[in-house]
């Protein structure tokens, strides 16, 4: 008998995508998995929508509860779950067929001393066309110092947990919420986790991460604040953590968010978390964001930005 894989799927108003996210999940060709879907206090079709693949599908279940955010959605689905392992999926994101096989055929091939696994991700646009990949990271074993400084992860929807490490652990933290700093809260899971586990990856683009301006992590000051709040409970967990890791993390994730900036046609507010990440000093210089952001679409933002005012100039002296 294969392990069963529990499926924790989070969905608040999530009718546009939650359709091919269960899709995509209905499709792996692992088919040893149950797939729980928790619809956190949706006002739109999001409900009917889950309810028709459950018709569909037996290994689709659907649990309701009033909004109390992301962290607690997941937890609430994985208190549920039977099986060995937990695969989060957010429900805009969507998997490559493969994906959990190669996940569960690592974690049996590494043994219990892994905790999570993950892949790499493809960053898709609304209509699922590819718009990136992520950076083919190689980083596996014992990674707890090394993902401080960089979130090699890259999204929830990416690892999938032991059962066993991520109950041990205490699942993901709901201080986030209370404190309206959504985001990291799957960072903050996979650092606990790799502090007491090692960690392995699975060398192929197998998880398509929706990026959309207007979704969570496109709210740049929350996805901020996040961050401080995740670094926050790690110096209180790991009061001798290098300062060096810290200015990584901080560089890191200002440069992200210059490109989440540069993506959303504001280049201005992707110059101030350049030169907020330049502040880290070396931080910036080395990360796999610069060359995206600066050579690529920072250019690309500037230039949509001064077409309007081009135009209204080139017309007052016609």
């Amino acid at each position: 008998m294969r392990p069963l894989v529990s499926v924790i799927v989070p969905a608040y108003n999530a009718a546009v995508f939650i359709g091919a996210t269960l899709e995509s999940v209905r499709a792996q060709t692992y088919d040893n998995i149950e797939v729980i879907v928790v619809d956190d206090g949706s006002t739109d079709d999001t409900t009917r929508i889950v309810e028709a693949h459950a018709a569909a599908d037996p290994r689709v279940r659907l649990l309701r509860q009033a909004n109390q955010g992301v962290a607690t959605a997941r937890n609430v689905a994985a208190a549920s779950a039977t099986g060995v392992y937990l695969a989060p999926i957010d429900a805009d994101d969507v998997w490559l067929p493969t994906k959990i096989e190669r996940q569960v055929a690592s974690m049996e091939r590494e043994g219990p001393a892994v905790g999570m696994c993950y892949t790499w991700w493809l960053g898709i646009d609304g209509d699922g066309v590819t718009q990136m990949q992520s950076h083919p990271w190689r980083v596996a074993g014992a990674i707890a110092d090394a993902h401080v400084a960089m979130n090699f992860v890259g999204n929830a929807s990416a690892p999938m947990f032991r059962r066993e490490v991520f109950d041990r652990v205490g699942g993901y933290g709901d201080a986030f919420w209370m404190a309206r700093a959504q985001g990291c809260e799957d960072w903050d899971l996979s650092l606990r986790i790799a502090e007491c586990s090692r960690v392995s990856v699975v060398e192929e683009y197998l998880t398509g991460y929706r990026r959309i301006a207007g979704t969570m992590s496109g709210s740049l000051d929350t996805m901020a604040r996040s961050h401080l709040l995740m670094l926050e409970r790690l110096k209180a967990r790991r009061p001798d953590v290098p300062p060096e890791l810290l200015r990584w993390s901080v560089g890191q994730l200002d440069l992200y968010l210059a490109d989440v900036a540069a993506r959303s046609g504001a280049p201005l507010t992707a110059l101030f978390w350049i030169m907020k990440g330049a502040l880290q000093r070396d931080a910036s210089l080395l990360s796999p964001w610069i060359a995206e952001v600066i050579l690529r679409k920072l250019p690309r933002a500037l230039a949509d930005a001064c077409t309007p005012a081009l135009r209204r100039a080139e017309a007052r002296w016609h």
